[in-house]
């Protein structure tokens, strides 16, 4: 059975998601759509009692479509924190070797950002995962600066990662000064 996920706010849910979905099903792109809530998101404050409102409004929008159903597989993670994006200045011709020396540094302490990290990718930038969270850098390739992302389960790990990479890059851009 081809399955699609819908994922979002749906805050609210509106005609154009549920037309959307019928087109899904119409053009014989999916047999059913599972559509999947974020209960909190991340980019957005919300009152938990809104985020089960939300859902069943959802509920109810679809009950009329047999081939719709509904996940609450988000909800457990209803609670994570993440910071804004910073974007941090720093010459084009410096952010790459800027980039590796950070890479080097984290790779040598796993505890750097007082959590263990459980992985580095470093496919379009450097991402490093915990448990319960990330800190993100990567490269503009419009303009000199670096866009940093943090998202943890709470604020002030968050703010500790964020903390903890921009006193990184500080270090690593007054190495090439």
């Amino acid at each position: 059975m081809n399955l699609c996920l819908y994922q979002g706010t749906f805050n609210p849910i509106h005609y154009a998601h549920l037309r959307v979905a019928e087109y899904v099903i119409k053009e014989n792109i999916a047999e059913k759509i599972l559509f999947i809530p974020a209960f909190i998101p991340p980019h957005k404050t919300s009152e938990p009692d809104m985020s089960e409102h939300r859902f069943k409004m959802l509920q109810l929008a679809i009950k009329p479509y047999p081939e719709f159903e509904i996940s609450d597989i988000l909800k457990p993670f209803d609670k994570v924190c993440s910071l804004d994006e910073v974007r941090y200045k720093c010459k084009n011709e410096l952010k790459k070797p800027v980039l590796d020396d950070i890479t080097k540094i984290i790779k040598k302490d796993n505890n750097i950002f007082g959590t263990p990290i459980n992985d580095i990718v470093t496919i379009d930038g450097l991402r490093i995962i915990f448990a319960d969270g990330f800190a993100l850098i990567r490269q503009s390739n419009t303009e000199p600066v670096f866009t940093l992302r943090f998202e943890a389960l709470t604020k002030d790990k968050a703010l500790n990662c964020k903390n903890v990479m921009i006193s990184l890059l500080d270090e690593c851009i007054a190495n090439f000064n």
